[in-house]
């Protein structure tokens, strides 16, 4: 399975697109279409093309980590997994509860509400940016409903 075309106008959508590197709402370097930075990698601005194939490059990998981790599911289901994982990381979603529920049969699409907080100065805080992207994640893997982005 591969992401929707409507998974990738999605995460775009919560994503933007900045072509400098900055420093996101936990202080980790990221550029692109939400690209993190790696130890090492230059904090230098890239062209739209490369934030562009970054992007494209990424939602293939994520799409590919998610099918191997979930064998049987529904585009929409699939697409809201790829948006998860896309922005928590897959080593994170394939640590989840949702995703074991996913496997074992059980309410899955409660848990995308789960992914809602940051850590801020060591302290646990929910962002009501998350909690609106998780909410439209719940909504697309609950009803294929593709609508809730910003």
């Amino acid at each position: 399975m591969t992401p929707s075309p409507q998974c990738s106008q999605f995460i775009r959508g919560w994503e933007s697109c900045k072509l400098t590197p900055y420093r996101d709402q936990v202080g980790l370097w990221t550029v692109g279409w939400g690209h993190l930075l790696q130890p090492g990698d230059p904090r230098v601005p890239i062209t739209q093309a490369d934030a562009d194939a970054l992007f494209e490059h990424e939602l293939l990998h994520v799409g590919d980590a998610v099918d191997a981790l979930v064998p049987t599911l529904h585009q929409c289901e699939y697409d809201a997994c790829v948006s998860l994982s896309f922005n928590i990381g897959v080593g994170a979603f394939s640590r989840s509860t949702l995703l074991r529920r996913l496997n074992d049969g059980g309410d899955a699409a409660s848990q995308f509400l789960a992914w809602d907080k940051v850590t801020i100065g060591g302290v646990l805080t929910t962002s009501k940016g998350l909690h609106r992207r998780r909410y439209a994640e719940m909504m697309m893997y609950e009803y294929a409903d593709y609508s809730g982005r910003p």
